[in-house]
């Protein structure tokens, strides 16, 4: 199955479509962006403690006990 790199290069525009949940950041890509349209979207979860010295400590400091 072919993919689709460029939807997923370092351009802000192929990140625009995100949500933050209490333990994980979710970047949808759109049908065609990175997969063909029989795949529909594609949504990556990463964990936020996998991020957590890339991101603002203080964020961490308010989400000890985080529910999704």
């Amino acid at each position: 199955m072919p993919g689709f790199p460029e939807g997923a290069e370092a351009d802000p525009e192929n990140y625009r479509n995100f949500t933050v949940s209490k333990r994980h950041l979710n970047i949808e890509f759109q049908p065609y962006q990175v997969a063909p349209w029989s795949e529909g979207a594609q949504i990556v979860s990463i964990p936020l403690s996998e991020l957590q010295t890339a991101l603002n400590g203080r964020y961490f400091q308010n989400s000890s006990n985080p529910k999704d």
